[in-house]
């Protein structure tokens, strides 16, 4: 039916065909179906490519077809947007653009769910570009690193002073001195815990017997009878004391009379004073010659 050239044309047709919807096909780009487009004007797409996902509530509703310039305004790109036909997209909605930290992008579709009337195929709709993690810490990070890193370096420098300084050296020294003098302490006291300390356990255990033997011996005592006998011993001598002080005995009369006390003080002072005339004249008191004479 057909000729050579014919077979080899529609051949060629049909794989042009195949390809192509191949191609939108390996793009995420469903030709068989039905789906409206609008468009979206932004002036950065860094991550954006075509097929990039269109998202609203985090489900797919479609893909970016195409990203070209804008003829009326250079610094503008136009996306053309791809979405499914059964989806509705109400008036005010607005496109925001995430870029995720591998650096692909997606696009977030903000929709007003309160809004009756919705847009018609092809109209526009605004893009807006938010900063990406990176551009965050970029934005919001990097100003106080640079300010901790100042505090850093001023702190750095402050204690660079302090190291250096005389003082620092002193304290060392000092410390190390200390050390070896806690050392040396440590060996003392070793050598007082092996021979000093079991010599006075020794004699700590030998004090503990002998009061434990004491203390037996304490117990041996009879108390109730040593008290009697010095409750006798009081008794006595508050008898003795008694007598003392009464004048019916020969030591009462001593202590307690002063006519006695006064004749023995004048008996004693007569005794003296015979004493001392018999020192300065002797012969009064002693006649002796040796030719019998008596002085008169």
């Amino acid at each position: 039916m057909f000729s050579k050239e014919g077979k080899i044309g529609l051949s060629t047709i049909i794989a042009l065909l195949l390809l192509f919807f191949g191609f939108n096909f390996l793009k995420g780009i469903n030709m068989l179906k039905p789906s409206n487009y609008y468009y979206a004007r932004i002036n950065n797409v860094t991550g954006l490519a075509v097929s990039t996902p269109i998202l609203v509530h985090g489900y797919n509703i479609g893909l970016i077809r195409d990203i070209e310039f804008n003829s009326e305004n250079p610094s503008e790109l136009i996306l053309e947007l791809n979405l499914n036909s059964d989806f509705k997209l109400p008036a005010g909605s607005k496109a925001y653009v995430f870029t995720e930290l591998m650096g692909t992008a997606y696009v977030n579709l903000e929709i007003d769910d309160s809004q009756r009337t919705y847009l018609n195929p092809g109209d526009t709709i605004v893009a807006i570009r938010e900063n990406s993690l990176t551009e965050k810490a970029t934005a919001d990070i990097l100003p106080k690193i640079e300010v901790t890193m100042a505090r850093i370096d001023s702190v750095l420098i402050s204690l660079q002073k302090v190291l250096e300084s005389p003082t620092i050296t002193r304290t060392l020294e000092y410390v190390e001195q200390t050390s070896k003098q806690l050392e040396l302490a440590s060996t003392q006291l070793n050598l007082i815990m092996r021979k000093d300390l079991p010599q006075t356990l020794g004699h700590i255990n030998n004090l503990s017997a002998n009061l434990e033997a004491t203390t037996g011996n304490l117990k041996q005592i009879d108390f109730n009878k040593t008290m009697e006998n010095v409750d006798g011993l009081l008794v006595s001598i508050r008898t003795a004391t008694d007598k003392l002080n009464r004048n019916d005995n020969s030591l009462g009369l001593l202590l307690n009379d002063d006519q006695l006390y006064r004749n023995l003080s004048l008996t004693t002072e007569k005794a003296g004073s015979l004493l001392i005339d018999l020192q300065e004249h002797p012969k009064r008191y002693v006649h002796f010659s040796i030719f019998g004479r008596k002085d008169k």
